[in-house]
């Protein structure tokens, strides 16, 4: 065997076929442990939603109410007694409840598998005239066009989205001059509070645990940078949660803004 044979044999036996050996390793782990990762995320986020979902309750009747006295701004829809809403991250529909029977419903959902769901569960949702189904986060809104649209919602949808600006702005973009935008989301406490300092130190896990939501976000000054009119906007702390969700996501602040006329 010549020297090279022997470097090169040395070179495969002692460290490419280890190396080889860590990746698949690495590889395997990396599929496992993000597994777990996503069962995790599933468990916790499901008892996390169920859990706020109950406590919000009183809230969005309080929020949503306006929208039973809603006219449209399209004339062709006002003559036909119609409005028209858009709703960002609509997930699993928990807000058609308070929607009226008049409304035709544009969702928007950043999950792949959104549009097949909807479209299986038409029975579910018969109470909802849907005229589209959109796949995304709501930052390109492309498809809908320049005020056409009465009312936009969003629902603990702009703690994950990627661009909260842009998004903001394809809201108003998609509002017809005068139309309202109704939300409720959670919020960052206040700056220099023990509540904010605990939700920085939390942030970076909480953001990998949780599909990209983030807890430190000053999602009512973002929205009063955008232009929009202010109508009513309200603060509230949700004392009545379990610890971790109290310092993490007890702040929500709801409201209704209007695109300027």
């Amino acid at each position: 065997m010549s020297e090279f044979d022997k470097l090169a044999a040395s070179f495969v036996n002692g460290t490419l076929v280890p190396l080889i050996i860590l990746l698949i390793i690495f590889v395997f782990l990396s599929k496992y442990l993000l597994s777990v990762r996503y069962r995790i995320f599933l468990w916790f986020y499901s008892r996390m939603q169920s859990e706020l979902s109950v406590r919000l309750v009183r809230h969005k009747q309080h929020l949503f109410s306006p929208l039973q006295n809603i006219r449209s701004l399209d004339w062709n829809l006002r003559n036909y007694g119609l409005v028209r809403i858009l709703e960002v991250r609509t997930g699993p529909g928990s807000n058609f409840r308070y929607y009226p029977k008049n409304a035709r419903v544009i969702l928007v959902d950043p999950n792949p598998h959104f549009k097949k769901y909807i479209e299986g569960n038409r029975d579910k949702f018969a109470g909802v005239k849907i005229e589209q189904v959109l796949v995304g986060e709501g930052d390109d809104l492309s498809g809908v066009k320049d005020g056409s649209v009465d009312v936009v919602v969003t629902t603990a949808a702009l703690c994950s989205v990627r661009n909260i600006q842009r998004v903001l702005h394809e809201i108003k973009r998609v509002l017809a001059p005068g139309g309202k935008y109704f939300f409720i989301e959670h919020v960052a406490a206040v700056e220099g509070s023990w509540q904010r300092l605990c939700q920085k130190l939390v942030n970076p896990v909480w953001k990998q645990m949780f599909d990209g939501c983030e807890i430190t976000r000053d999602i009512e000054k973002v929205i009063g940078e955008v232009g929009f009119v202010e109508s009513r906007i309200k603060r509230f702390q949700m004392d009545d949660l379990r610890w971790y969700l109290k310092f993490s996501v007890g702040i929500h602040v709801y409201g209704i803004v209007q695109k300027p006329v």
